[in-house]
């Protein structure tokens, strides 16, 4: 399944040959999409993330997204892991660890020396890209005009005592 960004049009192609099967429409932008297993999670910028049918497109909720009480605004690309979505901050160095239950920001993953080390090329822009590989229980990232895609492991830092 292909979302596009401004037309808000959804392309789903054959996994088999990648023809494309059907052209859909949804309502505004489309920054980003993963799933659950059971509804399709798409972003539009906001601070506001939708579960939709995954058939019809249909908005079954909306999942208001905060950070430290405020509205966490700019999610892009998103990715379900380990129950819980990921969404890239646009133009930022961050991705959000996000609760699905009730939107809470639990954490952020800081990209800045990747992001750093990428922009040495003089080519490369914001981070933009988000795969979960869950084999090997490791985070992919990548961004516009990137020369590599990295492979992470998340780990929790202990708190401070």
């Amino acid at each position: 399944i292909q979302l596009t960004w401004k037309s808000g049009q959804v392309y789903r192609y054959s996994l088999s040959d990648f023809s494309l099967q059907k052209t859909q429409n949804i309502q505004g932008e489309g920054w980003g999409m993963t799933h659950n297993g059971q509804s399709l999670i798409t972003s539009n910028g906001s601070a506001q993330l939708s579960f939709r049918d995954p058939q019809s497109l249909a908005e079954q909720s909306t999942l208001n997204v905060s950070y430290l009480g405020r509205p966490l605004k700019n999610l892009n690309e998103l990715e379900w892991v380990n129950g819980c979505i990921l969404a890239n901050i646009w133009q930022s160095q961050f991705i959000a660890i996000i609760e699905p239950s009730n939107g809470q920001t639990t954490g952020l993953i800081d990209l800045q020396r990747i992001i750093a080390h990428e922009q040495k090329t003089g080519t490369s822009e914001v981070a933009n890209g988000i795969a979960w590989h869950a084999e090997n229980q490791r985070l992919l990232i990548t961004g516009k005009y990137w020369q590599r895609i990295y492979e992470i492991e998340l780990i929790q830092k202990p708190a401070p005592k």
